[in-house]
């Protein structure tokens, strides 16, 4: 199994902003192709300039899903269209899990 972690900075952190992209993200992964589990969040903590907006948990069977997962055409359209627009940073790393 492989946990994909990606975090998100975004331009303007406006709470209805982070959470229209967190609802939207929860919708595209729940059917992306090689998506066995997915989790979006948002800070438990008051904002600050360090925090992260966004926080996306994706499990995949293995590494051999990855490019089915990226290539996905709404995750490429979440990603391109959607996403791209308002990240500031992203940061994300593959684990494997058992």
């Amino acid at each position: 199994m492989v946990q994909r972690i990606v975090l998100l900075k975004l331009k303007d952190a406006s709470l209805g902003e982070r959470d229209r992209l967190a609802a939207r993200t929860r919708e595209v992964l729940a059917v992306t192709t090689g998506v066995v589990r997915s989790e979006v969040g948002t800070p438990a903590d008051a904002p600050s300039e360090q925090s992260w907006d966004l926080v996306f948990s994706i499990w995949l069977e293995s590494t051999a899903a990855l490019p089915a997962y990226q290539a996905h055409a709404g995750h490429r359209q979440l990603v391109d269209q959607e996403l791209a627009p308002h990240v500031e940073v992203r940061k994300a790393w593959n684990f494997a899990v058992p």
